[in-house]
């Protein structure tokens, strides 16, 4: 019961701190105007390494109705959670924010969250 308590509030923690960290992406579109959310599989990251970069393919971020580009790609760091790497997701179209997890050693789960341009 105390061990679930714990994690409980360690979750709130780091959901509060996640959220400060990611309230608006690097070109001040709120997180909360997102067309759609895409799980994207699992990334291997190289060992010893605390860095990936995550190419978004261009459907993930193609919802009806979304307009815009931007010339050469958008590259925006992720949230950097205290457990989890440094995630960088660039998409050729689509600005693009994530929130990066550990499923296991040297792997990373991302969830891309469009936003409009």
């Amino acid at each position: 019961m105390l061990v679930a308590l714990a994690a409980s509030l360690f979750a709130l923690i780091t959901t509060t701190h996640a959220q400060e960290l990611c309230g608006t992406n690097s070109i001040g579109v709120p997180v909360n105007t997102q067309y759609m959310v895409k799980q994207l599989p699992p990334v291997s990251m190289p060992a010893g390494s605390r860095e990936v970069t995550v190419d978004i393919p261009e459907h993930a971020c193609a919802p009806a109705g979304m307009i815009g580009s931007v010339p050469g790609g958008v590259l925006l760091k992720a949230c950097d959670f205290a457990a989890a790497p440094v995630v960088h997701l660039k998409s050729l179209k689509h600005a693009v924010v994530s929130r990066a997890s550990y499923s296991a050693p040297g792997v990373v789960h991302t969830t891309v969250q469009c936003v409009p341009i």
